[in-house]
Order: structure tokens, then sequence, then C-alpha cells
């Protein structure tokens, strides 16, 4: 018994042992699987979408943009300059005058020639920017008859917006030499709300097809689902066939009023998940919410009120100086339209920095409006990843580019800032 007692005994002691070493060993386990649990939810919404660093290959592909774009603004710019320096402008203005007799005419034979002299003059760094730099790195999918198509719809339409700009202009320099910016400025309230109400209506269906979208159209319930959770049930939205045109991936809002809609690039569902493609329109809905639309509108009175009466300033004193020699003989002379245009390029390119900080900011509460109206701050982050694979774009962009025309947060940041919204409460 004494033998049958100690076997229980030790029985029992070796069960008491086992089980305080199975305890010492699951604990730790139970830590390490815990920490496993946390590292694979943290691979799945953090790693996954961590940008990577710009390739060599976007990289050539960004600095030849900047070379292009630069290049482009600074050869027009001493374009603009030397057609007046030279005289050139002033014969252009004297041939039309030896073909019209009228004012009107004269304005508008002159805008056409000058117009097309810079035109042409630009057509080859036009072309390799527009056409050849793009299809060289894969984006573009235009063909070259639609690319030409589109730059001539393009110059004739510039060719008719500036005469209708400058035969007001003139009308009301004539009318009030003394306090035209003031009288121009008011014009312009009108006139810049009715661009932006007709350019969806009339501009962009010269470029591109818009349809309606529809229930035949992928996502249709989701996207319609995510217009009424915020609020615009009744909000037009379109798709945009851009994928004969290009590979990038986009969506934009346009128009004021009535005119106002969501626009969504074809690429965008073709290439996007599902995800992804809500991601982004939550975003545009947030523009389209937050009257993002109206806040350009008043930045543009805004920065026309500075425009018009610096420009009757710098105008009069260069016209005091030089207008002799350059035969331009005064505010009204068609020949001084170079001139206009080369003060309106130059203080945009002033105003830069303000306009992409305030656009930055507007971005900004776009995105954080889209992450609440989805609920998903890692498919915003994804997103912003595919952007930046799909469009060739460099997630971290030299500073003084991003300070001059970053009218977007990095890709970097606008990532971060999604992460750090994870677990967010839903719209």
């Amino acid at each position: 018994m004494g033998l049958c007692l100690l076997g229980r005994g030790s029985g029992i002691t070796v069960n008491m042992i086992s089980i305080r070493r199975c305890r010492s060993t699951i604990f730790p386990i139970c830590v390490l699987f815990t920490l496993f649990l946390i590292s694979a939810h943290a691979n799945a919404s953090t790693d996954a979408v961590v940008l990577p660093t710009a390739s060599p290959r976007v990289l050539h592909y960004e600095r030849l943009q900047y070379i292009v774009g630069f290049g482009g603004l600074f050869y027009y710019l001493l374009l603009l300059w030397g057609l007046v320096a030279t005289g050139l402008a002033s014969k252009v203005r004297q041939f039309s005058e030896r073909a019209g007799k009228y004012k009107i005419v004269v304005l508008a034979l002159t805008i056409l020639l000058l117009t097309s002299i810079t035109f042409v003059l630009n057509l080859p760094l036009s072309f390799y920017g527009g056409y050849i730099l793009p299809h060289e790195f894969g984006q573009s999918t235009e063909t070259l008859s639609k690319w030409f198509r589109d730059l001539f719809v393009g110059h004739f339409l510039n060719v008719g917006v500036y005469f209708l700009a400058f035969a007001g202009l003139f009308f009301v320099i004539n009318r009030s030499p003394g306090r035209w910016p003031l009288w121009c400025w008011l014009a312009s309230i009108p006139v810049t709300a009715f661009s932006l109400f007709a350019q969806p209506l009339y501009i962009d269906p010269l470029f591109n097809h818009f349809s309606l979208l529809s229930e035949s159209r992928p996502l249709y319930s989701q996207i319609e689902a995510l217009a009424a959770k915020a609020g615009i049930p009744q909000a037009p939205i379109y798709i945009v066939d851009m994928s004969s045109k290009t590979r990038d991936v986009n969506a934009y809002v346009t128009g004021i009023g009535d005119s106002a809609r969501i626009v969504i690039w074809d690429t965008t569902i073709q290439k996007l998940p599902t995800d992804q493609v809500l991601a982004m329109v939550g975003h545009e809905m947030g523009h389209y919410v937050l009257h993002h639309v109206y806040l350009s509108f008043f930045e543009s009175l805004a920065g026309l009120a500075l425009l018009f009466p610096i420009c009757k300033w710098i105008l009069s004193y260069l016209l005091s100086k030089r207008g002799k020699q350059w035969g331009v003989v005064g505010l009204t002379d068609p020949a001084a339209i170079p001139l206009f245009l080369l003060l309106v390029s130059i203080s945009n390119l002033v105003m830069a920095p303000v306009s992409s900080a305030l656009s930055r900011q507007v971005e900004a509460q776009a995105d954080a409006f889209g992450i609440q109206l989805t609920g998903n701050p890692v498919a915003m982050a994804k997103m912003f990843v595919s952007i930046a694979k799909i469009d060739l774009s460099n997630p971290d962009p030299p500073a003084i580019i991003q300070f001059m025309y970053g009218d977007h947060p990095t890709l970097r940041e606008r990532v971060n800032t999604a992460l750090s919204k994870e677990g967010s409460r839903p719209f």
C-alpha cells in the first residue's frame, strides 16, 4: 500500500511539475502568438501600403517632365517678349490694318496671327512633351491623329477666348482709361462664373467622351450607395473615356450650379480594385460636398483683383518708356496683347506658391472626407500607392517643386496621413 500511495503521490507530484512547466511554456507561446497576430495585421494594413522609393525610371521621367515644363514656360515667356521687343507684334498689327478697316477685324486678325506664330514656334516642344515623352514611357495610348486634333481644337479655342477677352478689355479701357481695372474686375465675376459653368457642358466634350454612370457600369450600386451616404444622392456622376489617351488613373470634380459633376476616368475603374476606386470617388465627393470649386472661383477673383491694377501700372510704365521703340501706341493697341499675356504668365508664376498651398489644404480636406465616408483609410492609402505605380509618380518630389507647384500633398504624406487615421469612426 505504501508503494501504492507513494506511487500515487509521486504521480501527483510529477503532474504538478508538468503543469507548472506547461504554464511556463504556454505563456511565452501565447505572447509570441499574440505578437504574431498583431504583426500579421500590421503587415496586412500597413506594410502593404508603404510607398516604394521612386525607381531610376520614374526619376528620369520626372526630370524630363520638369525640363519640358519649365523649359516650355520660359520659352513661352521669351516668345511673348520677343514679339514685342523685335517689333514683330507691331508689324502684325499693321498687316491686319491693311487687311481690314474695322477695329474689331484688326483685333481678330492680329490675335489669330500672333497666336499662330507662337503656336508654330512652340510646336516642336509641345509635340515632344505631349506626345513623344508619354509614349516613350508607356503612359500614353493616344494616336497621333487624335493628339493633333486636340492640339488644333485647343489652339482655335484659345483664339476665340483671347478675342472675346481682349475685345471686352479694350472696350472698357477706352470707356474708362483711369478706372478700367475696377470695371474689368467687376465684369470678371460673371465671366469667371460662366466659364466654370460652361466648361463641363461645352468645352470638355470637345476633347473627350462623357457618359452618365448607369446601372450597366461596374460599381454602379457601390458608388450610388456612397453618394447617398455622403448626402448627395442626386449628384451627377460621369465616366470619361480616357483609356483611348492614357494609362493614368484619376477622377475630378468640375462645374458649378447645375453643371457641377463628379467625373471618373474609365482607367480608374479598369485598373484599381473596388475598394480603391471607392476611396478615390469618396475623395472627389469631398470636393463636391465641401464646394471646393467655389473656393477656386473666389481664389481666381482675388488674383484678378491684384492683377488688373498691377497690369495697368506696369504696362503704362513700359509703354511710356519703350512704346515708340516697339511700335505700340497704347494699351488698346492689339500689338500690346503679348505684353498682357506676358504679365499674366509672370503673375501666375509669382502666385504659384500661394495657390499651391491653398490647393494642398483643399486636397487634404477631401482626403479626410473620403476616409470618413468610406471608413477605409487603408484602401485610401493603397490607392495612393497605386497612383504612384500606375502614373509613374514620384512619392517624394523635390521640396522646391512641391513648394512652388505641389497642388496636392506628396503621395507619401497622403499615405502616412491615411494610415494615421486607421481605426477612426465610420462616417
